[in-house]
């Protein structure tokens, strides 16, 4: 288990130090020491996050689909470390469509793995993978309508700007508020098709791959 993330350790160590010059930089008294120090408790919380993989293995004593853990910490790093800590979210356009994209495929994975451990079979038809496929993919869709739900609930609750139905304190009008929740909606509908098509022609080459995204228990 600890070969599995032995690579991972670096990526690691350079968050944690990301991490850490976020918060002291906080606790230094600068114009804007208290934004930096929220910035660095999410990079905090982003960290605990990275770590959530390797807390499931050994304490379940479960051995987690790779390209599943993969998916998760890419999504973790460029959301919370790039978009958050570098703040790529402002610097780089569609960058919060290509997390989008990133975590419709990171969804199907996940319900793919959790489909096949409720299967709990070596040999799996060909109906039970088709099936298995489109769980997984409309699991993902619902991810993100449920997204769109908690986004569209705090941005009432705590006045925020999620949805971006304002630019620059006014609120946009007619089909330009809804550009983003919808444009949102798109990206992780074909982010879950990509997703589907890529573990179809890849587990019909070679069916043994499927085996590869269950979740296995460790003895």
């Amino acid at each position: 288990m600890k070969e599995r993330f032995k690579s991972f350790k670096i990526i690691l160590v350079i968050c944690t130090v990301m991490t850490l010059y976020f918060l002291v930089k906080g606790l230094v008294v600068l114009p804007d020491s208290e934004k930096v120090l929220f910035k660095g408790i999410q990079l905090a919380l982003g960290l605990f996050l990275m770590i959530i993989p390797i807390v499931i293995e050994r304490k379940m004593k479960v051995s987690l689909p790779r390209m599943l853990v993969i998916f998760y910490c890419i999504f973790i790093i460029g959301s919370v470390f790039l978009g958050t800590g570098f703040g790529f979210y402002g610097k780089i356009a569609y960058w919060d469509k290509l997390l989008h994209f990133i975590s419709a495929g990171l969804l199907v994975l996940f319900g793919v793995s959790f489909y096949l451990s409720l299967l709990n079979k070596a040999v799996i038809s060909t109906v039970e993978m088709k099936l298995c496929y489109f769980f997984g993919t409309f699991f993902a869709i619902s991810g993100g309508v449920f997204w769109e739900f908690y986004e569209f609930i705090f941005d009432g609750l705590l006045d925020l700007n999620m949805q971006r139905f304002a630019s620059k304190g006014v609120d946009l009008i007619g089909r330009e508020a809804l550009m983003d929740t919808m444009g949102d909606l798109f990206i992780d509908v074909l982010g879950a098709i990509a997703m589907l098509v890529y573990l179809l022609i890849t587990t019909q080459k070679n069916k043994s791959l499927l085996n590869e995204l269950r979740i296995r228990r460790i003895k």
